[in-house]
């Protein structure tokens, strides 16, 4: 029976890898009720079943993790739109306790490779959607099954979405595939496999370039870089002459589709840093922390109340957000919640280090792909609302549950 259970949970994990990777959060949106049921009632499964006392509070990370969400709580509370607020803080609490917790008191380094693998092979067949995508200037999946509202926008650029609906979070979706496609072409063993999981890797890059996520690129090529300073210092020459190859590979799908060529030109990259709306959410959200310092103006109510401080300017409903996670979690939890997400993230940055230091550690590539997947998600959230994308929030918080497991249990 207890065998049984244990299969169970493990599947459970690898079904989440794969719905996030081939499910539009669209359909896990709609259908949220039931997913919380289930991730509800495998939680309880796994909390009764466990023999350990401190499942949902062991170390001083939990007890930031707990301080976070019961400060969101009374942001929640005090929230201009309470309803749109509670909605919202049900979205983010329930995935990061059943997620969170269940990763962390289940996986194991037998478990976190069988998702890794998973996540590599999703990655691979994502990316060649995302190809056959760009190749033929459609995608069968948004054209008869699922509604995405930047279909039209995107494809006739084209930038492509393949499942995830949108290419920046596509490109934050391939950006964590890199870590473990690092992880695997290690571990391949004959030359037949790493030349495969190579092949894999090059789908993964090649389907990243088509994203035209500038953000997408340069994450992409600082997480490659943590993870062979790390790993291997010596491989450092190889990365740059893949980077070399990746960055010529950008201007030549740029030749094939001149509708992105803004993508990748000087002037337009600096004209929007400096007249782009992501700058002028900062002066916005210093003004909304003015008049909440301590509660922020409410979760989701960011967009609710834009139009108050920014004017009536006639702004797009789509950028009426920071585009930036670290702002929205200031402007909408206050300096309060600020502060206590930045105390978690020290936490997590400072355990995986003290984790990394250990080499002799058998598990020591695992956490190292796990940890350098959480940096890059991370480094990511400065470009867009992270958090309120539903696949990377969960591929984060399984990976951080993942990293947990290890700083506690191993």
């Amino acid at each position: 029976m207890k065998q049984t259970l244990k299969n169970i949970v493990t599947w459970f994990f690898a079904a989440i890898v794969i719905w996030l990777s081939f499910i539009p959060a669209v359909i896990t949106g709609r259908y949220s009720n039931a997913a919380y049921l289930i991730l509800g009632f495998f939680l309880a499964v796994s909390f009764f079943c466990s023999k350990k006392s401190g499942y949902f509070i062991d170390s001083e990370f939990d007890k930031f993790i707990w301080l976070f969400l019961i400060w969101n709580f009374f942001s929640a509370l005090f929230a201009y739109d309470k309803s749109a607020a509670f909605k919202r803080y049900l979205d983010f609490v329930i995935p990061f306790i059943t997620i969170y917790f269940m990763a962390k008191n289940e996986l194991d380094d037998k478990r976190i490779k069988l998702l890794i693998r998973i996540l590599f092979f999703s990655g691979i067949v994502v990316s060649i959607i995302g190809i056959l995508e760009f190749i033929y200037g459609r995608n069968m999946l948004y054209e008869g099954v699922v509604q995405n509202p930047f279909y039209k926008q995107y494809v006739s650029l084209p930038r492509i979405m393949s499942t995830m609906m949108h290419p920046t979070v596509l490109g934050t979706y391939l950006m964590i595939c890199l870590p473990a496609s690092f992880f695997i072409i290690e571990r391949a063993i004959g030359r037949l496999k790493k030349i495969a999981a190579m092949t894999g890797l090059a789908m993964i890059l090649a389907a990243l370039i088509l994203t035209f996520s500038r953000t997408g690129w340069a994450v992409s090529a600082a997480i490659a870089f943590i993870y062979f300073y790390i790993k291997n210092k010596k491989k450092m020459l190889l990365l740059t002459a893949i980077m070399v190859l990746f960055l010529s590979s950008i201007f030549i799908a740029v030749k094939l589709k001149p509708t992105v060529q803004y993508r990748v030109d000087y002037k337009h990259i600096v004209n929007y840093l400096i007249e782009g709306h992501r700058l002028e959410r900062y002066p916005l959200t210093i003004k909304m922390i003015k008049d909440h310092p301590f509660a922020g103006v409410g979760l989701n109510n960011y967009r609710i109340l834009f139009d108050g401080y920014y004017g009536q300017n006639k702004v797009p409903y789509n950028i009426k957000i920071p585009d930036n996670m670290y702002l929205s979690i200031m402007g909408e939890t206050g300096l309060v919640g600020m502060l206590l997400f930045v105390a978690l993230l020290f936490c997590v940055i400072k355990k995986g280090f003290a984790l990394l230091r250990d080499r002799e550690n058998k598990d020591w590539g695992i956490i190292l792909v796990l940890f350098s997947s959480i940096i890059g998600i991370l480094m990511h959230m400065v470009s867009y609302d992270l958090f309120y994308w539903i696949v990377p929030y969960y591929l984060f918080l399984l990976f951080l549950g993942g990293l947990a497991s290890y700083s506690n249990n191993k």
